[in-house]
């Protein structure tokens, strides 16, 4: 985590508590990870946590400290914006019932997750409606089931300048064939728009974006 109970960042040697459970939490400030609080008993209380890495704070440092990590119920939102809307950070993967379980929750919100190590397997096919807007189509090789089994607005950031926010998806098994042999795989593919980083944060954030982005630890 990235603010104890007082909304303070961690700094060497620092102790202080958790803002969830209220136990001790100690500052991990090295070389390598992004600094952080740990709890000193290595279990941390919200089983959602995730590693806080240079992705997640790029996109928390679009908003002021006190849209972040904001605690609801037992379990810190990434982003919760004021009018309530909960942008959830994912990088790692989920299982399905993780997936739902996160949506009945949190209920208005909005994924935005890390599609840096599967950009590859994305066919664009850019195209313009008939009122002259620019959209695209796609198809995704070898999904990832849990984006798949989502219900809530999906926004996939694929690094660099391009993210991608879904409109609608179809996710199925489909029936292929290869070498003569029939065999099921899971298709994936809808269309949507693909926005520079700027346009998607001012989407996003809107009036609570903060254009200057400052990634990585003050020292």
């Amino acid at each position: 985590m990235r603010l104890d109970k007082f909304r303070q960042k961690a700094t060497p040697r620092a102790i202080s508590s958790c803002p969830l459970c209220s136990v001790e939490i100690i500052a991990k400030c090295g070389n390598i990870k992004v600094w952080h609080w740990a709890h000193k008993n290595l279990l941390e209380c919200d089983h959602w946590w995730e590693p806080v890495s240079e992705w997640h704070l790029s996109w928390q440092n679009c908003v002021d400290e006190k849209f972040i990590e904001v605690p609801i119920g037992n379990h810190r939102a990434d982003i919760q914006l004021p009018n309530g809307m909960v942008i959830e950070l994912q990088s790692s993967s989920l299982s399905e019932d993780e997936v739902s379980e996160r949506e009945c929750f949190y209920n208005n919100m909005i994924w935005v997750f890390n599609g840096e190590k599967f950009k590859e397997r994305f066919k664009f096919y850019h195209k313009i409606s008939k009122y002259g807007n620019e959209y695209v189509t796609f198809y995704w090789k070898r999904p990832r089931t849990y984006i798949g089994m989502t219900e809530k607005p999906v926004y996939i950031d694929f690094g660099g300048d391009e993210i991608l926010k879904i409109k609608e998806f179809t996710f199925e098994d489909v029936l292929k064939e290869w070498n003569g042999k029939e065999y099921e795989t899971k298709q994936f593919k809808g269309w949507g728009h693909i926005f520079t980083r700027q346009e998607a944060y001012h989407y996003l954030f809107g009036q609570n974006y903060l254009p200057q982005i400052e990634i990585g630890n003050k020292k």
